[in-house]
């Protein structure tokens, strides 16, 4: 068989002669060997993209973390996400400064919201000079226990993060 290999290559017989199958079928083979090549490295180097120990301790269990390095413009956005939790407690400083009858609230970072000041419903003023306070937030929404503002403070982290979710 090695001989008749060796000719097929030499070009000194004609490939039905050496398998008796066909090219078409040794054209089948070759095609199928290559595409398994190309998806076993595709495989390959798509698990070797993957952050395995930060996508298992994500607290989704449908987030996929990429490797650093993979692509810029993640690396990047991935920075930038990892600044938000200072921003997002500069800016709910700046609240409690600029309105210190307020109570408790918080800042958060909402898909498709952006950054909101919540405040819990009990935390809602009830005295007409401490709803006068509340001026310089604007409602946004409300569910049954909190409501949501903008501030100043939170337009300005929505201008330098937009919805990255």
């Amino acid at each position: 068989m090695l001989d008749s290999l060796k000719s097929l290559v030499n070009n000194d017989t004609s490939p039905e002669e050496v398998l008796p199958i066909g090219p078409s079928y040794l054209a089948t083979v070759v095609s199928d060997l290559v595409d398994c090549h190309e998806s076993f490295d595709l495989l390959r180097r798509l698990a070797e993209s993957i952050d395995w120990e930060r996508s298992c301790q994500s607290s989704s269990a449908n987030n996929v973390i990429v490797q650093p390095g993979i692509s810029e413009k993640l690396d990047e956005l991935r920075t930038l996400q990892d600044e938000m939790p200072q921003d997002l407690e500069a800016a709910a400083n700046t609240i409690r400064l600029a309105i210190p009858s307020l109570g408790h609230f918080e800042v958060e970072a909402m898909p498709q919201f952006g950054c909101l000041v919540s405040l819990p419903r009990t935390s809602m003023p009830a005295s007409d000079a401490a709803q006068d306070a509340l001026g310089s937030l604007s409602f946004v929404l409300e569910d049954t226990s909190t409501v949501y503002f903008r501030h100043a403070s939170t337009e300005a982290i929505d201008a330098k993060y937009g919805d990255i979710h």
